[in-house]
Order: structure tokens, then C-alpha cells, then sequence
């Protein structure tokens, strides 16, 4: 790895003067070598996460934040959308990595860098799944186990609850809000607000919520066994690309 480092910093490129973000890694996490992390504020990333190649994590607006046992889909875009002037053009790999602190969503990231006021930050909690193609707008929200599908759009302070999922190709406005255990599904972008053209049901969330019927139970189930899935996926992930952040060192 350390030739490779090398021999990219002799090339002079364009996206040489792009600025590479403070990295805060765990060495659990598994990151393709052509995933691009960019931009002026921290970002980290937090045990048995996987993120796939060019995928591009952009602090450019504010820290990132992703926690632990996510997978970041190809393609995808977080802290978002990407500037037509960017000038993305070279992956900027994880070089040289920290031990993540454990990280805090309620203070928007590890303890030990909050950001300052006025920053827009973007937080991924844990088990939480981005598929090929999706967007993450700088200061969206997504809470733990939330799924968002293939070229979905959240845009910039969108909030995600747990247990949610925002199907393939749907458009999330600006600041809206999705809840707990609620698939959003439908034709497209919504025109001011979801109301329009994407439609909403909420989920049933089994033991422990409201509703404690049969359905619900079963409910819980399927997405216990969802979880599951998601845990083998990653492992299998984990295998297939083959380089963790701890072994780039």
C-alpha cells in the first residue's frame, strides 16, 4: 500500500487540490480502494461497516458520520450531491487510520470532534443500508436498521426513523421527515412534499410497539430476519473486497 501512496502522489492530477478529509476508521470497517472519502471535515466510520467501490463519502458541507455494520452501496453518494465542478476524478483511500472512538449520534459524531455550530452534518447509524446509486444529502439523519434502496434521493436534512426504508428511484424533499417502521414506495420525486406521487404506510413493528397483534408480531420477525440477512451480506462483502481499513495501514 505504501508504494501505491507513493507513486499516486508523484502523478500531478487535477484532484490533486482536492482537500482529503481528517479519517477516523475502525479497523473492523472493510473499504474498497476505489471509494473516495473528500472534503474539509471529519469523517468516520465505525466497525464491520462496508463500503463499496466508488462510493464517495464528501465532507465538504460538515462531518460525516457512519456507524457500525452499514453497507454503503456503489456509487453512492454521501454528504452530497456531488458539484458539477468538484472535480472528483481520483479515489482518496484511508491511508492512515485511528481506532474509531465509539460513536455518539445524539453529539453528530465521536466525542472527541464535535463539530462546530453552523456545521451541516451527516449521520448514518448503525445497520443501516445505502444502496447502488443513492444520493445522502449533506444533513440528512438516518436512524439505526433504516434501509435505503437503489438511486433513492434524501435531500439535504432529511430525517430517516428506524426501521424505515425508502424504496428504489424515490426523491425525498428537503427537511422532511420519515418515521419509524414507514416504507416509502412510489412513482419518483415528490413535488412538495410526499403527498403527490410517492406514498407512505407504516409498517407493523411487532413486539414492543403499539401494535401487539399477530400481524405485528410478524412483522417484527421479517425484519429481525432482514437484519440477519443484512449481517451475512456483509460478511460475504467483507471477503469479496477483501481489503479492511485495519490491514491498509
Amino acid at each position: 500500500m505504501a508504494s501505491r501512496t507513493s507513486s499516486a502522489a508523484q502523478r500531478p492530477t487535477a484532484a490533486s487540490s482536492i482537500p482529503r478529509p481528517p479519517l477516523n476508521v475502525h479497523p473492523a470497517a472493510t473499504i474498497s480502494e476505489t471509494a473516495y472519502f473528500q472534503g474539509t471535515h471529519p469523517i468516520s466510520v465505525g466497525a464491520g461497516t462496508v463500503i463499496h467501490p466508488r462510493a464517495k463519502l464528501l465532507s465538504f458541507k460538515g462531518p460525516v458520520s457512519i456507524g457500525e455494520g452499514c453497507i454503503i452501496g456503489e456509487k453512492s453518494v454521501i454528504g452530497g450531491p456531488v458539484a458539477s465542478n468538484s472535480g472528483l476524478s481520483t479515489p482518496t483511500t484511508p491511508s492512515a487510520t485511528a481506532t474509531a472512538a465509539p460513536l455518539d449520534f445524539a453529539a453528530g459524531l465521536d466525542p472527541s470532534s464535535s463539530p462546530s455550530p453552523g456545521k451541516t452534518v451527516t449521520i448514518i447509524e448503525n445497520s443501516v443500508s445505502i444502496g447502488p446509486l443513492a444520493t445522502i444529502s449533506a444533513g440528512s439523519h438516518i436512524h439505526s436498521a433504516a434501509a435505503i434502496e437503489s438511486s433513492a434521493f434524501l435531500g439535504k436534512d432529511v430525517k430517516v426513523g428506524r426501521h424505515a426504508k425508502v424504496c428504489t428511484s424515490c426523491s425525498i424533499p428537503e427537511g422532511d421527515t420519515i418515521e419509524d417502521w414507514t416504507v416509502i414506495w412510489g412513482d419518483g420525486k415528490a413535488g412538495g412534499g410526499l403527498g403527490n406521487k410517492l406514498k407512505r404506510r407504516k409498517r407493523a413493528a411487532g413486539k414492543g410497539d403499539d401494535d401487539r397483534n399477530l400481524h405485528g408480531m410478524n412483522g417484527g420477525l421479517v425484519e429481525t430476519g432482514r437484519l440477519v440477512a443484512l449481517n451475512r451480506e456483509r460478511e460475504s462483502l467483507t471477503r469479496l473486497i477483501g481489503i479492511g481499513a485495519g490491514k491498509r495501514r
